[in-house]
Protein backbone atom coordinates (compact mmCIF):
# COMPACT_ATOMS: atom_id res chain seq x y z
CA UNK A 1 0.00 0.00 0.00
CA UNK A 2 2.74 2.47 0.91
CA UNK A 3 4.53 1.42 -2.23
CA UNK A 4 1.64 2.88 -4.19
CA UNK A 5 2.11 6.28 -2.56
CA UNK A 6 4.19 7.87 -5.30
CA UNK A 7 2.16 6.21 -8.02
CA UNK A 8 -0.75 8.23 -6.63
CA UNK A 9 1.34 11.32 -6.01
CA UNK A 10 0.66 13.87 -8.74
CA UNK A 11 4.04 15.59 -8.84
CA UNK A 12 5.93 15.75 -12.13
CA UNK A 13 9.60 15.09 -11.46
CA UNK A 14 11.92 17.08 -13.70
CA UNK A 15 15.44 15.69 -13.46
CA UNK A 16 18.67 17.41 -14.35
CA UNK A 17 22.32 16.59 -13.99
CA UNK A 18 23.22 20.23 -13.51
CA UNK A 19 23.63 21.36 -9.91
CA UNK A 20 22.91 24.93 -11.01
CA UNK A 21 19.28 24.03 -11.68
CA UNK A 22 18.45 24.05 -7.99
CA UNK A 23 19.55 27.68 -7.80
CA UNK A 24 16.81 28.80 -10.21
CA UNK A 25 14.83 31.64 -8.68
CA UNK A 26 11.15 30.71 -8.56
CA UNK A 27 8.22 32.27 -6.75
CA UNK A 28 6.38 30.38 -4.05
CA UNK A 29 3.15 30.50 -6.06
CA UNK A 30 4.83 29.16 -9.20
CA UNK A 31 6.54 26.40 -7.27
CA UNK A 32 3.24 25.44 -5.65
CA UNK A 33 1.23 25.42 -8.89
CA UNK A 34 3.85 23.97 -11.25
CA UNK A 35 4.50 21.00 -8.99
CA UNK A 36 0.79 20.44 -8.31
CA UNK A 37 1.33 20.36 -4.55
CA UNK A 38 -2.23 21.61 -4.07
CA UNK A 39 -3.38 18.11 -5.11
CA UNK A 40 -1.32 16.45 -2.41
CA UNK A 41 -1.98 18.34 0.82
CA UNK A 42 -3.27 15.21 2.56
CA UNK A 43 0.29 13.89 2.75
CA UNK A 44 1.15 16.62 5.27
CA UNK A 45 -1.67 15.47 7.54
CA UNK A 46 -0.86 13.40 10.64
CA UNK A 47 -4.16 11.53 10.41
CA UNK A 48 -3.32 10.30 6.92
CA UNK A 49 -0.09 8.68 8.12
CA UNK A 50 -1.68 7.18 11.22
CA UNK A 51 -4.13 5.35 8.98
CA UNK A 52 -1.44 4.32 6.50
CA UNK A 53 0.66 2.69 9.19
CA UNK A 54 -2.36 1.05 10.79
CA UNK A 55 -3.39 -0.44 7.46
CA UNK A 56 0.07 -1.60 6.39
CA UNK A 57 2.74 -2.68 8.88
CA UNK A 58 5.29 -3.81 6.28
CA UNK A 59 8.55 -1.87 6.24
CA UNK A 60 9.07 0.48 3.33
CA UNK A 61 11.94 2.66 2.11
CA UNK A 62 11.21 5.81 0.13
CA UNK A 63 13.04 6.43 -3.14
CA UNK A 64 16.11 4.30 -2.47
CA UNK A 65 17.54 1.75 -0.07
CA UNK A 66 20.61 2.23 2.11
CA UNK A 67 22.88 0.11 -0.06
CA UNK A 68 22.67 2.58 -2.94
CA UNK A 69 23.22 5.78 -0.97
CA UNK A 70 25.76 4.36 1.53
CA UNK A 71 28.86 5.29 -0.56
CA UNK A 72 27.69 8.91 -0.61
CA UNK A 73 26.42 9.48 2.93
CA UNK A 74 29.20 7.46 4.58
CA UNK A 75 31.65 10.11 3.40
CA UNK A 76 29.97 12.56 5.75
CA UNK A 77 29.05 10.37 8.74
CA UNK A 78 31.49 9.02 11.34
CA UNK A 79 30.86 6.07 13.62
CA UNK A 80 30.85 8.21 16.77
CA UNK A 81 28.42 10.80 15.34
CA UNK A 82 25.16 11.53 17.09
CA UNK A 83 22.57 11.04 14.33
CA UNK A 84 18.98 12.29 14.14
CA UNK A 85 16.70 10.89 11.45
CA UNK A 86 13.70 13.07 10.58
CA UNK A 87 10.37 11.50 9.53
CA UNK A 88 11.87 8.03 9.86
CA UNK A 89 8.66 6.06 9.28
CA UNK A 90 9.24 2.31 9.13
CA UNK A 91 12.32 2.51 6.93
CA UNK A 92 15.17 0.04 7.44
CA UNK A 93 17.71 2.87 7.20
CA UNK A 94 18.40 3.22 10.93
CA UNK A 95 18.76 -0.51 11.39
CA UNK A 96 21.22 -0.74 8.51
CA UNK A 97 23.24 2.20 9.82
CA UNK A 98 23.29 0.55 13.25
CA UNK A 99 24.63 -2.66 11.73
CA UNK A 100 27.39 -0.57 10.10
CA UNK A 101 28.45 0.48 13.62
CA UNK A 102 26.66 3.85 13.77
CA UNK A 103 25.34 3.36 17.30
CA UNK A 104 24.01 6.79 18.29
CA UNK A 105 20.76 7.04 16.34
CA UNK A 106 17.56 8.85 17.26
CA UNK A 107 14.47 8.65 15.03
CA UNK A 108 11.42 10.89 15.08
CA UNK A 109 8.09 10.70 13.27
CA UNK A 110 4.75 12.47 13.59
CA UNK A 111 2.84 9.17 13.60
CA UNK A 112 2.35 7.60 17.04
CA UNK A 113 1.38 4.37 15.26
CA UNK A 114 4.71 3.94 13.49
CA UNK A 115 6.65 5.04 16.59
CA UNK A 116 4.92 2.29 18.57
CA UNK A 117 5.53 -0.31 15.86
CA UNK A 118 9.19 0.50 15.36
CA UNK A 119 9.96 0.85 19.08
CA UNK A 120 8.67 -2.69 19.58
CA UNK A 121 10.54 -3.88 16.49
CA UNK A 122 13.88 -2.48 17.72
CA UNK A 123 13.25 -3.95 21.17
CA UNK A 124 12.63 -7.41 19.72
CA UNK A 125 15.83 -7.21 17.66
CA UNK A 126 17.80 -5.83 20.64
CA UNK A 127 18.79 -2.65 18.78
CA UNK A 128 19.48 0.41 20.92
CA UNK A 129 17.78 2.85 18.56
CA UNK A 130 15.62 5.61 20.01
CA UNK A 131 12.28 6.52 18.42
CA UNK A 132 10.08 9.43 19.50
CA UNK A 133 6.79 10.89 18.33
CA UNK A 134 7.59 14.45 17.29
CA UNK A 135 6.66 17.14 14.79
CA UNK A 136 9.66 18.10 12.65
CA UNK A 137 8.49 21.72 12.76
CA UNK A 138 8.75 21.74 16.56
CA UNK A 139 11.68 19.62 17.68
CA UNK A 140 11.64 19.12 21.44
CA UNK A 141 15.34 18.27 21.42
CA UNK A 142 18.44 19.93 22.90
CA UNK A 143 20.27 22.65 20.99
CA UNK A 144 23.62 21.91 19.33
CA UNK A 145 23.24 18.20 20.04
CA UNK A 146 23.51 16.32 16.72
CA UNK A 147 26.43 15.85 14.35
CA UNK A 148 24.14 14.63 11.57
CA UNK A 149 20.51 15.23 10.70
CA UNK A 150 19.45 12.62 8.16
CA UNK A 151 16.24 13.05 6.19
CA UNK A 152 15.09 10.56 3.56
CA UNK A 153 11.80 11.87 2.12
CA UNK A 154 10.57 13.15 5.48
CA UNK A 155 10.56 16.89 4.86
CA UNK A 156 9.31 16.52 1.28
CA UNK A 157 5.83 16.52 2.83
CA UNK A 158 6.37 20.10 3.98
CA UNK A 159 6.27 21.25 0.36
CA UNK A 160 2.65 20.30 -0.28
CA UNK A 161 0.86 23.30 1.26
CA UNK A 162 0.02 26.74 -0.04
CA UNK A 163 3.07 28.27 1.65
CA UNK A 164 5.74 25.61 1.08
CA UNK A 165 8.69 28.00 1.33
CA UNK A 166 7.53 29.53 4.59
CA UNK A 167 6.93 26.10 6.08
CA UNK A 168 10.29 24.76 4.99
CA UNK A 169 12.13 27.80 6.34
CA UNK A 170 10.56 27.08 9.72
CA UNK A 171 11.81 23.51 9.47
CA UNK A 172 15.34 24.67 8.67
CA UNK A 173 15.35 26.91 11.75
CA UNK A 174 14.75 23.77 13.82
CA UNK A 175 17.48 21.86 11.98
CA UNK A 176 19.98 24.66 12.55
CA UNK A 177 19.06 24.78 16.24
CA UNK A 178 19.68 21.08 16.97
CA UNK A 179 22.80 20.66 14.80
CA UNK A 180 26.25 21.21 16.25
CA UNK A 181 28.58 23.70 14.57
CA UNK A 182 29.91 22.06 11.38
CA UNK A 183 27.16 19.45 11.66
CA UNK A 184 25.68 18.10 8.42
CA UNK A 185 22.11 18.00 7.13
CA UNK A 186 21.79 15.16 4.60
CA UNK A 187 18.51 15.27 2.70
CA UNK A 188 17.43 12.58 0.23
CA UNK A 189 14.59 14.21 -1.71
CA UNK A 190 12.30 13.57 -4.67
CA UNK A 191 13.02 16.98 -6.12
CA UNK A 192 15.80 18.04 -8.43
CA UNK A 193 14.27 21.52 -8.43
CA UNK A 194 14.63 21.98 -4.68
CA UNK A 195 14.05 25.72 -3.94
CA UNK A 196 17.40 26.27 -2.25
CA UNK A 197 17.51 30.06 -2.61
CA UNK A 198 14.08 30.39 -1.03
CA UNK A 199 14.39 28.11 1.98
CA UNK A 200 18.07 27.89 3.03
CA UNK A 201 19.73 30.68 5.01
CA UNK A 202 23.17 30.96 3.40
CA UNK A 203 24.50 32.76 6.47
CA UNK A 204 23.82 29.67 8.56
CA UNK A 205 24.43 26.84 6.09
CA UNK A 206 27.05 26.04 3.49
CA UNK A 207 26.00 23.92 0.51
CA UNK A 208 28.43 20.99 0.32
CA UNK A 209 26.86 19.11 -2.57
CA UNK A 210 23.67 18.48 -4.52
CA UNK A 211 23.60 15.18 -6.38
CA UNK A 212 20.85 14.39 -8.89
CA UNK A 213 20.01 10.76 -9.58
CA UNK A 214 17.29 9.30 -11.77
CA UNK A 215 14.65 8.97 -9.05
CA UNK A 216 15.97 11.11 -6.20
CA UNK A 217 18.46 13.83 -5.26
CA UNK A 218 20.80 14.24 -2.29
CA UNK A 219 21.36 17.68 -0.75
CA UNK A 220 24.18 18.04 1.78
CA UNK A 221 24.49 21.16 3.95
CA UNK A 222 26.95 22.09 6.68
CA UNK A 223 26.04 24.34 9.59
CA UNK A 224 28.41 27.29 9.80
Amino acid sequence: MLANFFRRLKIPLILTSFTAFMYVDISETSFYINNLYHCNSKYANKGFWEKEYQDDVSQYDWYVRYEEIAPIINKFIHNNDNILQIGAGNSTLSEQLYMENYKQITNIDISSEVVSQMTEYYKEKNLNIKFFEMNMLNLTLPENCYDIVLDKAGSDVLLVGRKPFKTYRKFMIEIERVLKKDGKFIFITLFSNFPLNKVIDKEKFEVIDFICKEKYSILILKKK
